[in-house]
């Protein structure tokens, strides 16, 4: 659990809001009460199992290759349904917008586009998957700020990462990575000295012939 001073450095960017009374303390009531409920995503992280389609990881690496070939990074934006019954989220689409990318970096463009596919498909972002073409499988300072961004949306979000040299896995941020990460203020790469344990191969993700998924191309 983050002390009291940690939680007030987490969440400084919250602006207080004009109270309908108009009152300032009832303004500032209201964003401590904000603050209390974001923090309990990272206190307590609760994650609904994810059913990943056997076509996803295969079928992106297509989408990728040429970018592989050169050693250029490649990400594509999980699109998942949510069945309330079973509380389970099934990834159904791969949504790969335009996007510029290296060797050890990849960043989306035209994010608005992006939004509009989710929105006429009907899909929660639940996460993300990218490709290290000629680095090993993990997640780096710069993935792991960007899968925190996931996460305090969707606490079920998976980051996958394939590597050609190494393997294929699921990751999500542990309770001390969403802990420490949404308290780091450092942007590119950096280390996070003696922290250790900050991400894990995800638990809750579950690998089914039974669902399909579809390819959206944003790039071309």
């Amino acid at each position: 659990m983050a002390s009291k001073q940690g939680e007030a450095n987490r969440w400084a960017i919250l602006k207080p809001q004009p109270a309908p009374s108009g009152n300032a303390e009832d303004s500032a009531q209201g964003l401590e009460f904000m603050a209390q409920s974001m923090d309990s995503i990272f206190s307590e992280p609760k994650f609904s199992p994810v059913i990943v389609p056997d076509g996803l990881i295969p079928g992106f690496i297509k989408y990728a290759a040429n970018n592989t070939a050169q050693d250029i990074e490649t990400c594509g934006v999980l699109g998942a349904k949510h069945d309330a019954k079973t509380d389970t989220y099934v990834i159904s689409h791969v949504i790969i917008p335009k996007q510029q990318g290296s060797s050890n970096t990849v960043q989306t463009l035209h994010e608005e586009e992006l939004i509009m596919a989710q929105e006429k498909h009907g899909v929660v972002s639940l996460g993300w998957i990218h490709t290290h073409p000629s680095q090993t499988c993990f997640l780096s300072s710069v993935d792991m700020h960007c899968q925190l961004g996931y996460q305090i949306m969707m606490p079920s979000a998976i980051a996958i990462v394939y590597s050609p040299k190494d393997k294929t896995l699921s990751f999500s941020l542990t309770a001390k990575g969403l802990d420490v990460l949404s308290k780091c203020a450092c942007q590119g790469f950096h280390r996070h000295e003696g922290q250790h344990g900050l991400y894990e191969v995800a638990k809750h993700v579950t690998y089914s012939k039974k669902h399909n998924v579809k390819f959206i191309d944003l790039r071309k």
